[in-house]
């Protein structure tokens, strides 16, 4: 059982689907050196601007909130180490693996459909044991994401839940260096072997909140809303103007990019108390919350590459490039890839509640 307050749980609540619309548009934005090296087509920088926001910027808030909830969430309820790890095993392992062999099946499949971009099975044949373990894992020569790119985040989840007895040791014993060391860790180093820095360092975070009984939320609704949005906007123009990406498309990192990421969370923590406040609001988002993990992980690899595949022959984007085709393009993906996948969810929670709740490890329609 988790011991929160009830005003900490529905805003906690109201942010669940929200965050990951936040991803799931972050995943849409077609930006040159994120997730592809040359851009398929041309577009102004304005619009490359546009797009950057919702990818490099309410994409890369998301995440952090979502590890920083799960790590106050576990360091917040009474269950032991191993009920914890039963809990988590059903809710992460299990849905992982099913949703890692749906989609290998479904790019078998998909193989000799010449309209895809590209298909990572291309040479599945000469693959070993191995080679299926690393990709299965996400850690194929280095490359730290896994066979279905966007489960990197159940992954390290799952491992911070395995390693959270040692980060609850040290954040109880030397709170602050733990948190410098990971802060560190997160401005400076593009991986920790086996997870993400910006796993560890908001899960603890999460984690260390708990521990030391602060609201958070509670500090969040102290700021105004110009204040934030005026440190957002202005650090995100910064960055924008001097953004960069390392060779598996992550961004190189820089003041002003966490600016925007710390002063985003804070806007987005104080966000949930208008929506809390809005009766219509809340009921919306605490309908929708349960089919967060469904569209989370049906949205993407294959309805991804297969929206953008037809958004782009409707828009003729590729062939005439150009201002109005490039955000028509954006925002009909973000559209088609959201809809389809929050309809799907509701409608298999209908037709088959047991299968929903097997695919969402867990989480069940209210």
């Amino acid at each position: 059982m988790v011991n929160i307050d009830e005003n900490t749980s529905k805003r906690i609540t109201s942010l669940r689907f929200l965050l990951m619309l936040f991803v799931m548009i972050k995943h849409n934005a077609i930006v040159k050196d994120l997730f592809m090296h040359e851009m398929p087509f041309s577009e102004p920088t304005a619009v490359t601007f546009i797009k950057e926001f919702f990818a490099n910027g309410l994409g890369e808030i998301a995440v952090p909130v979502f590890f920083f909830f799960s790590g106050f969430l576990l360091a917040s309820s009474d269950d032991s180490y191993f009920a914890t790890l039963k809990k988590r095993f059903r809710s992460i392992f299990v849905p992982y693996t099913i949703w890692t062999v749906l989609y290998f099946i479904g790019w078998l499949v998909l193989k000799h459909f010449h309209f895809m971009y590209g298909n990572p099975l291309a040479d599945w044949r000469e693959w070993g044991a191995y080679e299926y373990l690393v990709r299965f894992a996400g850690y194929y020569h280095g490359y730290i994401f896994t066979f279905v790119g966007s489960f990197w985040f159940l992954r390290d989840l799952f491992i911070l839940v395995l390693l959270s007895p040692i980060i609850y040791f040290f954040v109880k014993k030397i709170p602050l260096i733990t948190l410098v060391l990971s802060g560190c860790a997160y401005f400076m180093l593009p991986s920790l072997i086996i997870i993400l820095p910006i796993s560890l360092f908001f899960f603890e975070l999460g984690i260390t909140c708990s521990v030391y009984k602060m609201d958070f939320f509670f500090f969040t609704d102290k700021f105004r809303c110009f204040e934030l949005l005026l440190i957002s906007v202005t650090s995100f123009l910064f960055f924008f103007k001097n953004r960069g990406y390392n060779q598996n498309g992550g961004i190189h990192h820089s003041i002003f990019f966490f600016l925007f990421i710390f002063s985003g969370i804070l806007g987005l923590l104080k966000f949930s108390n208008i929506i809390i406040k809005n009766e219509c609001a809340f009921s919306l988002a605490k309908n929708l919350a349960p089919y967060t993990f469904f569209a989370y992980a049906f949205h993407s690899p294959i309805l991804l590459e297969i929206v953008k595949r037809i958004t782009f022959r409707i828009t003729a984007v590729q062939e005439y490039g150009g201002a109005f085709r490039s955000l028509v393009q954006f925002i009909l993906a973000c559209l088609l890839d959201i809809g389809l996948s929050l309809g799907v969810g509701i409608l298999l929670s209908k037709i088959c509640p047991p299968l929903f709740v097997l695919l969402s490890g867990g989480r069940r329609r209210k």
